[in-house]
């Protein structure tokens, strides 16, 4: 009788600890799916025509949207309990550095075409947004 209580903690424990892990999946993808909702919106919506205009033209208007969108995004992990300064500079860096590489057309080089550069500047940002769970 003692095994079978022994086993059925073990097993108890066991089915215990899945759904942990299981919740904690859950969550971590909620948290991603709000980041990432936020830097679609952040991204374009929230731009205006001078920045959509100039932001491929000028670095100062480049900047100022990379800065409206890592500020914008630091301000929704704030209640998320993610906010770190690292982050936000990586966000502000990461952003700049992708976006002037897609405004400059940069891309070129390696023969990429514009529709394929559009989809790696998208991962570039979800990975930038996957990094700010950490």
């Amino acid at each position: 009788m003692k095994a079978v209580g022994t086993y059925l903690m073990l097993l108890g424990g066991w089915i215990w600890s899945y759904l942990f892990k299981y919740q904690l999946k859950i969550e971590i993808m909620k948290t991603f799916l709000i980041l990432y909702v936020a830097n679609l919106i952040l991204d374009y919506p929230l731009q205006d025509e001078f920045l959509k205009k100039y932001k491929c033209e000028s670095n100062y208007a480049l900047f100022v949207h990379c800065a409206i969108w890592a500020f914008g995004l630091s301000v929704v992990l704030m209640p998320l309990n993610l906010f770190a300064w690292w982050k936000v500079i990586m966000l502000l860096v990461g952003h700049y550095a992708i976006d002037y590489w897609k405004c400059r057309r940069i891309y070129k080089k390696w023969n990429i075409n514009d529709y394929t550069s559009w989809y790696i500047d998208q991962t570039l940002h979800v990975v930038q947004v996957a990094l700010c769970l950490i």
